[in-house]
């Protein structure tokens, strides 16, 4: 949550209130200066984040990070020198790390390759000899551990279906259906797929057959959202699909061709209702029920939710009144709580926050501060950590941050301390009728800590700035109190 103002008044007593002071903080400036390294594929495997990022000098890369600036490095310049080894498509699968790749000094296109800690970075199958790419993308893991994915196959020069179980080189698992996009449904793996190339359905797949689960589109190809989302509560995978009397629009299956259907024609103004688009995307489960952004005519794009059902899908929050929209984006669950991206007239694009209701939905900070908001790629939720991809400002390029709570102790009027600090106001040293020696910390109003140090003879010299800050005291009675420098 955003932290509380603090209060105080000259010559009144104060008590104190632990608070969550929000900052942004940069992981590390991989490559320095304006230009971005454009840390993406943002992925936590072994207890690091892993991700493709460019420092300017080893080209784009695979790199590692533990949160820490010394513990964010690169993992292994693979293709050496200022050539890219470019990895994406980044999957934990068997523990392991697998991607896609391509080292163009070798003569092999974009193939698999393979991390782990123990071993290094490896080329797990080319796919497609020679130059080629086969491109693996859309890694699906199957209800039986198996990983699904879709490549080009040299047989055929179409794309596929492959699957691996992480040991044995990938082989295709269905040599007639060319594959557009992939998913889960209960057991079965779904697919956006046809038998031309052309006509694009969707399917069901068991593990041998493709069976048609739903025409979409009869008059043509229904062309799907690169992606499925899965809600494990719910039982239901959501999806984006087109057909001529609404245009393209979420839509939802329980595995079932009578279970698949148009969940809602948000966007129906214009006046072809048919290529009116809503736009949704950016599915996540959160509390039982399906968070995702749309735009329609009347509110433009803003946070939607769903239970599954017509009835039960529903504008969550016009964050942006009127029909241009807040654009929501990047939903991501963080600590039991709804991160995403949002437009703001006042503060730009800036991180927002959800307690699942609409009344504890709001801006986490101002960031950047003024309209001009932050620039967002990628967010993910990791072992406690919300990083992201982000530009806050114009000297720094894209580069790899991540959000911190710090509890700080907030002031307001009540009963008084058993501390004394004087002269407050002062020039900056302050007196303290400490009776030993204590650690102190001082704050500025935002929460973050500007001096720490020792007491020493009762006294402490600050050496900050003109403001008002907030002065802890540490050791076995922590206490706190509101001091000015003059």
């Amino acid at each position: 949550m955003i932290m509380k103002k603090i209060y105080f008044s000259l010559g009144l007593a104060c008590i104190f209130t632990t608070v969550q002071a929000q900052q942004l903080v940069l992981v590390k400036d991989i490559r320095n200066g304006a230009a971005a390294s454009a840390p993406a594929n943002l992925t936590g495997y072994g207890g690091k984040l892993y991700f493709s990022a460019n420092d300017g000098i080893n080209g784009v890369e695979l790199w590692e990070s533990d949160g820490s600036e010394s513990g964010t490095k690169i993992v292994q310049d693979f293709v050496t020198g200022t050539g890219s080894f470019n990895p994406s498509n980044l999957k934990v699968y068997n523990n392991s790390l697998f991607f896609s790749a391509r080292v163009p000094t070798t003569g092999v296109g974009v193939e698999l390759y393979k991390y782990q800690p123990a071993s290094g970075v490896s080329l797990f199958a080319d796919i497609f000899p020679g130059t080629t790419n086969s491109s693996p993308n859309l890694f699906v893991e199957s209800s039986d551990n198996k990983l699904f994915f879709r490549a080009t196959d040299p047989a055929s020069s179409a794309v596929k279906l492959f699957v691996t179980d992480g040991i044995a080189a990938p082989v295709v698992a269905n040599n007639q259906y060319s594959v557009s996009t992939m998913g889960r449904s209960g057991t079965e793996i779904l697919a956006g797929a046809s038998l031309d190339g052309i006509d694009n359905q969707l399917y069901s797949f068991n593990g041998t057959a493709f069976s048609l689960l739903k025409i979409i589109r009869t008059a043509g190809s229904g062309i799907f959202d690169t992606k499925f989302y899965k809600s494990e509560l719910q039982g239901l995978t959501y999806f984006v699909a087109r057909t001529d009397e609404a245009g393209y629009e979420p839509w939802v299956t329980d595995g079932t061709t009578e279970g698949t259907h148009l969940l809602k024609d948000i966007n129906t103004t214009g006046e072809n209702p048919g290529v009116s688009n809503s736009a949704s995307g950016y599915f996540t489960e959160y509390k039982g029920k399906v968070f995702f952004a749309a735009t329609s005519g009347d509110y433009g794009g803003e946070l939607w939710v769903t239970d599954g059902t017509t009835a039960g899908t529903v504008l969550f929050k016009d964050i942006v009144e009127g029909n241009s929209g807040s654009n929501p984006a990047n939903l991501t669950i963080h600590n039991g709580l709804l991160y995403f991206l949002a437009n703001d007239p006042a503060a730009g694009r800036e991180l927002w926050v959800s307690d699942g209701t609409a009344e504890g939905t709001h801006l986490v900070a101002d960031f950047n501060p003024g309209s001009a908001g932050l620039s967002v790629a990628e967010i993910v939720s990791y072992n406690g950590v919300l990083y992201l991809n982000a530009v806050k400002s114009g000297t720094i390029g894209a580069e790899l941050y991540k959000f911190e709570e710090t509890p700080v102790l907030a002031v307001s009027e009540g009963k008084s301390p058993t501390i004394k600090v004087y002269p407050n106001p002062s020039n900056g040293n302050f007196k303290i009728n400490a009776e030993k020696s204590e650690a102190y910390r001082i704050y500025d109003y935002s929460g973050k800590m500007v001096k720490e140090g020792k007491i020493i003879n009762s006294e402490i010299k600050s050496g900050l700035k003109k403001g008002n800050y907030i002065l802890t005291i540490q050791g076995e009675h922590p206490q706190s109190i509101s001091i000015i420098i003059k």
